[in-house]
């Protein structure tokens, strides 16, 4: 009916600019309007009748006269039209791996049921544009017609095809994009910069989403994280993501080799889609481990190929070492070592000062070490990759001594950690010692002070706390610190500095104090824990409660996880899937913790056929002491670097030496995340200006293309003083003012 009345469809009208085409000037319609008025009252003015009905019939003859004076200045409606054959759109059909695969009770795959869709559509017939038809894999690239789709691939890199589309196409306009896909992007996420690029580039992308958003039934183990280094015949532990969908439990098995390390059942909440469990395991002999993670359940599955993930564990590699100094024999003393022992990768290695100038030493490498007290030299010192002072005076090390362990913290990137104690921080003089910028909290810098009190102390975790991993116990982690054992002791110290972080307060005389403080100072990290008293959870809980260990074997974790190394190797993943070469990149730095400045750095790669390739990084111009590089990996299976620094032998400092591990699997890619990423496909489209459709809705998408495009157009003017409605106008208006006439009997 609208395009009955106003000659064009109303969407030509919304996209249209109105305009009279006459070209004389709209003063005059208004001069020749304010005239037509005036006759208009004028002769209306003469008949016999009452105003009203002068009024009325006024109103009627102006607003006919109004119309035929539009019609005579030619109104218009301007649009900008396609020409034909001068613009293209690009078709991206994606073609990977999970596009061959076959949804829960479809006959076709993704991919047949694409190309059906199409040829029902006609999509590729449409007149206002040429057509250039593109296929993404693990690369784009041009075909010529549905039938020339290349190989199934086992990576799908939809991100930079899209990318690359603007500079495959340079003789025809790209008017847009219409990209045909299930989303299922394995070759990274989408950063900042691909979607400023793909917005900024103005071509609407138009995305049709293929598949299934969620399987009827199916586990996909998503995750594993782990420690990668562990000493032998201790515990591993490991976090494992899983995805279910209709399965309420499954089987969660962890293997090396044929050996069986852990198997347990897990419990699934319906009402979540993914769950996170903790689980731990025997590391076992020493020795370059290939672990296989895996779930399994009774419920059939849509597919199984994504229930394995692999990972490395180097058992027996180099232990992270951390140096703990008492002044006086006491019980946190004794805890927190039984609480470390034999604890996976760290190495705690403990100065107790039992009289003047006597110190007792465990966990000490050699006769040598410590064998003066508290190291003498920042080298010596330096060989630490954490700190922990509990109740010992400042005074007990020169001022070079409390330099150097400030320079531990800022320069060496080490961690520090500071407890309160009869002779530790403030009453220890910590409050007026060269290290006192580099703790988290302000100190007490008097001569004398009495700021440790004993007693029963309740505390509590801050918000931040709340949200911190390392402090996060199993079950329900609030109630489970509500109910832990009071504290022996409180060390008050004064506030925390600005940036730090408050993980733990304690309650005192009423009022709130610090307990537990973090701050980054310079490249490395600085605790306080004020107080000595955790003990008592320990001696106050059941014998089998595990809380006194787990607190203090996540906070020296997470104390020597951050600490910088001399050779950092960067790991972006522990395992790669289908990728065609591993990006390598070591930070390397000197004795003195400087960057090391060397043009390039020979690596040796370990291929999982245990061949051994060298293999030159160039140094990283922005980064000093980075370097970057890549290797080929055609084999599935463990890579491992093993870097040795400085090359060329040109220095000799002792264990200035790294390896790490990744694992590569191949053809697996496809079948992790193999749902339909429509949160990704809505995105690009609205990004872009585009729409999205699903696969059954693609009839659509013809006229969104017309709307919704960059082409270049051309000038139209469509006439409308020919239109009905304005016909309808005169002639209703001349209607009524007869009928009123002749009801008024003054024709």
């Amino acid at each position: 009916m609208f395009e009955l009345l106003f000659n064009h469809p109303i969407e030509t009208w919304q996209q249209a600019d109105w305009v009279l085409a006459r070209g004389w000037p709209a003063f005059w319609l208004g001069v020749l309007g304010a005239a037509l008025f005036v006759l208009i009252v004028m002769s209306m003015w003469r008949l016999p009748m009452g105003t009203g009905k002068r009024l009325v019939i006024a109103c009627l003859q102006l607003f006919a006269g109004a119309v035929a004076l539009l019609m005579l200045w030619l109104p218009s409606l301007r649009t900008e039209a396609l020409e034909p054959g001068e613009n293209t759109v690009a078709y991206i059909v994606d073609a990977s791996g999970s596009m061959h695969q076959s949804d829960s009770g479809q006959t076709l795959s993704r991919i047949d049921a694409t190309i059906s869709a199409i040829d029902k559509t006609d999509l590729l017939d449409n007149p206002l544009f040429e057509n250039t038809l593109y296929s993404v894999t693990d690369r784009l690239q041009s075909i010529e017609s549905l039938d020339a789709l290349p190989e199934p691939s086992s990576r799908s890199a939809i991100a930079t095809g899209i990318e690359s589309l603007s500079k495959t196409i340079e003789q025809r306009a790209l008017a847009a994009v219409v990209l045909l896909s299930d989303g299922a992007d394995n070759t990274g996420v989408p950063d900042t910069r691909w979607w400023q690029t793909i917005k900024a580039a103005g071509i609407p992308i138009h995305t049709v989403g293929v598949g299934a958003k969620a399987y009827s039934a199916d586990l996909e183990l998503m995750d594993v994280s782990m420690q990668q280094v562990s000493a032998a015949d201790s515990l591993v532990q490991a976090t494992v993501v899983v995805q279910h969908h209709g399965v309420d439990s499954a089987r969660l098995r962890v293997k090396a080799g044929d050996r069986l390390l852990y198997a347990d059942d897990l419990q699934f909440d319906p009402e979540q889609l993914q769950s996170a469990h903790q689980i731990e395991f025997n590391s076992g002999d020493e020795g370059i481990t290939e672990l296989e993670f895996s779930v399994s359940s009774a419920t059939v599955e849509d597919n199984r190929l994504n229930n394995t993930q692999r990972r490395i564990l180097d058992v027996g590699g180099t232990k992270r070492r951390i140096l703990y100094v008492e002044g006086e024999p006491r019980w946190e003393f004794k805890f927190i070592r039984r609480a470390m022992e034999g604890y996976s990768n760290i190495e705690l290695v403990s100065l107790l000062r039992t009289s003047a100038n006597k110190f007792y030493r465990q966990g000490v490498s050699s006769a040598d070490e410590l064998a003066n007290g508290f190291p003498q030299t920042r080298e010596a010192l330096f060989g630490y990759d954490a700190v922990i002072i509990g109740s010992f005076e400042a005074a007990l090390l020169s001022l070079e001594q409390q330099a150097n362990l400030r320079d531990f913290v800022s320069i060496r990137g080490g961690s520090l950690l500071m407890l309160g104690g009869q002779s530790g921080l403030s009453n220890g003089g910590w409050g007026r010692s060269v290290l006192a910028q580099a703790l988290p909290v302000s100190l007490n810098s008097r001569v004398r002070n009495e700021d440790f009190f004993r007693g029963r102390i309740s505390f509590s975790l801050t918000q931040q706390g709340q949200r911190t991993d390392w402090l996060t116990l199993a079950g329900d982690n609030l109630t489970n610190w509500n109910q832990l054992p009071a504290l022996a002791d409180i060390h008050l110290t004064g506030e925390p500095r600005a940036g730090s972080v408050v993980l733990m307060q304690a309650e005192y005389k009423n009022q709130q104090h610090p307990l537990l403080v973090w701050q980054r100072y310079g490249q490395g990290q600085s605790f306080v824990l004020a107080t000595s008293g955790t003990w008592r959870w320990q001696m106050r809980l059941p014998s089998a409660d595990q809380t006194h260990e787990q607190f203090w074997q996540g906070l020296l974790t997470q104390m020597v996880s951050q600490t910088l190394q001399q050779v950092s190797i960067e790991q972006v993943g522990d395992s790669y899937r289908d990728t065609p070469s591993l990006p390598l990149a070591v930070t390397v730095r000197d004795d003195k913790y400087a960057p090391v400045t060397h043009g390039k750095l020979t690596v040796d790669v370990v291929a999982p056929d245990n061949s051994i390739t060298p293999v030159d990084l160039i140094a990283d111009i922005n980064n000093p002491g980075r370097f970057v590089g890549s290797v080929d990996a055609p084999m599935a299976g463990p890579y491992g670097m093993k870097v040795q620094v400085p090359p060329n032998g040109e220095s000799q400092a002792p264990g200035y030496s790294q390896q790490a591990w990744w694992m590569a699997s191949k053809d697996t890619a496809e079948y992790f995340g193999a749902i339909q990423n429509d949160n990704f496909l809505k995105r690009v489209a609205t990004e872009t200006g585009g729409q999205y459709f699903e696969l059954d809705d693609i009839d659509q998408l013809g006229k969104a293309l017309s709307l919704h495009n960059s082409a270049l157009t051309r000038t139209n003017l469509l006439p409308l003083w020919n239109m009905p409605f304005f016909f309808l106008c005169l002639f209703v208006a001349k209607l009524l003012e007869w009928l009123l006439r002749l009801r008024w009997q003054r024709l």
